[in-house]
């Protein structure tokens, strides 16, 4: 299973790619599912996935990269995320990336300073 999602992260996982402001699209926002499937094709020349091969793998993408995929507050009863995508009610995910953001600041907000035979977590 590592060696897939490494492979999966080495493409940018094909919809999930750089834009112009230095940041990724599709990333901390509501994308339709059909769409992402669809731009995970094009960028990918995948043939043989089908929407929940897609899904899974997307889940993987997320886990191993700290992200979290679709957050559980904005899940309706039935576990899934709906909205309104040009008048038609969608299934949408949202991947959620500041677990890893927040993660990356608590670690570089603390400098590790040796003291012979301890190490001390001093803040600045």
């Amino acid at each position: 299973m590592k060696g897939k999602i490494a492979r999966l992260t080495d493409r940018g996982f094909g919809f999930i790619t750089p834009d112009e402001g230095g940041g990724f699209k599709y990333l901390n926002q509501f994308v339709s599912k059909e769409m992402a499937f669809e731009e995970y094709c094009k960028a990918t020349s995948q043939k043989k996935w089908s929407q929940a091969k897609f899904k899974k793998a997307l889940k993987a993408f997320c886990q191993y990269n700290n992200y979290v995929f679709n957050p559980k507050e904005y899940h309706n009863s039935g576990g899934r995320i709906i909205k309104s995508i040009d008048g038609k009610s969608q299934e949408v995910f949202y991947v959620d990336t500041t677990p890893a953001d927040k993660l990356s600041k608590v670690i570089t907000d603390f400098e590790v300073i040796s003291d012979d035979e301890k190490t001390i977590f001093d803040r600045d």
